[in-house]
Formats: C-alpha cells, structure tokens, sequence
C-alpha cells in the first residue's frame, strides 16, 4: 500500500491557523448585541458545516483534495465557537440525557470498532461513529461534568498533551513505518513519545496558568 506522508496529518493545524488569524474578524462581525451575534455565528456555523456535508458529494476530480481544504474542514471550530458562545443555553440539558447520549454513543462507537477488521471496507463507519462523541463531548464541557476517578485522571492527562501526542501518531500509525498489526503498539507509542515531547518542547512555552495545568497532569 501506499505510505501516507509523515507530516501530511499536519493540514489540520494550518487550519486551526487560518481560523485564528480570522476569530478577531468574526467577533468584531459578530460585535456585541446577541441578536447580531447569533446571526453572524450562527449564519457561518451554517454555511461551513454545510460545505463540510456537501464536500463528500463532490465528484472525485473536483479540488483534489477539497476535504483538506479551510472551508470544508473549519466547522468543528466554527462549532466549537459557537458552543462556548452558548455555554449556558446549552447547560440547560437534563443531566439524565446528556448521561443517556454519552451512553449511547459509547455503545456505538464500541460496536463500530469491529468494522476496523474489515480494513478500508469499514473506514467510513469508523470514522463516522468516532464523530458522534462530539456530542456526549460538548454536553458534559459545557454542563460542567468532567468524567471522574481514575479514569477521568487519565482522560485529563492525555487532553493535556494531546497536541504533542497528535504530532506523532501518523510517523507511528498509517505511514507503514510499522506492520499494519503493530498500528496498536504505534499509538501507544505515540503516546509516550508525545508525552516527552509535551515535557521539553511544549510545556516550557506555555503560559503561567497553562503550565500550572500541564505540570499538574
């Protein structure tokens, strides 16, 4: 099979990039009326997540590549602004269901691990079924239920270094450095070496507060 390019994975941070430079734009757009607010963030939380839908649809020769590209990636955080925007709106949902939705997305995403041995057949599955813990996700964020005990600990400790550990896993995993059957073993690996990375090349250039965090976990 063909190796995948070990800094291709990287599209997403120039990405994140891009819409950085662009949110002091979407907030002096947005300004400071919550009419017009929800008009301009809701209107371009609209319009990216229907790019992102409609780009699958696209034919295969259009934009090579166009699922890379900032206007069909960006919703999940355009999504993501516009979720902490409405923290408290979204606060309002029952804590029985935002438990039943986390329930029921772990179900499904346990379920859809076995399409993983059927290899490329049952990636879109995959990766559809990992896109639904956005939501059990942005519930329990913004409801302020942080998962507990020693599992919560361990969620909070690789969240922490996630940008170190997501720097490596594609040199570990889908670049064919390692046999497909040692993909497993390569995660973990990206883990351990993207906590080291995070330790000496991440931490020292965070801020007061961030570091104070990150030494912690």
């Amino acid at each position: 099979p063909k190796a995948a390019p070990v800094l291709g994975h990287l599209w997403s941070l120039a990405c994140e990039m891009q819409f950085y430079l662009l949110a002091p734009l979407i907030y002096l757009a947005g300004g400071t009326a919550a009419g017009r607010r929800n008009l301009v963030f809701g209107g371009l939380l609209f319009v990216l997540a229907g790019l992102g839908a409609v780009e699958p649809l696209l034919p295969n020769d259009f934009m090579y590549g166009a699922k890379y590209h900032f206007e069909f990636a960006v919703w999940p955080m355009m999504l993501g602004l516009f979720c902490e925007y409405k923290k408290t709106w979204f606060a309002k949902v029952s804590s029985r269901l935002t438990s039943l939705v986390t329930w029921i997305t772990l179900v499904v995403c346990a379920v859809c691990l076995v399409p993983m041995l059927l290899g490329d057949r049952g990636k879109v599955l995959v990766v559809a079924s990992g896109a639904l813990l956005l939501l059990p996700c942005c519930l329990t964020y913004v409801a302020g239920k942080p998962m507990e005990h020693r599992a919560g600990g361990v969620f909070r400790w690789l969240g922490v270094r996630t940008y170190s550990i997501y720097l490596w896993q594609q040199p570990f995993t889908i670049c064919f450095f390692l046999p497909v059957a040692w993909w497993p073993a390569g995660v973990l690996a990206s883990v351990a070496v993207g906590a080291l990375w995070f330790r000496w090349f991440e931490l020292p250039f965070l801020s007061a507060s961030r570091k104070n965090v990150g030494g912690r976990a």
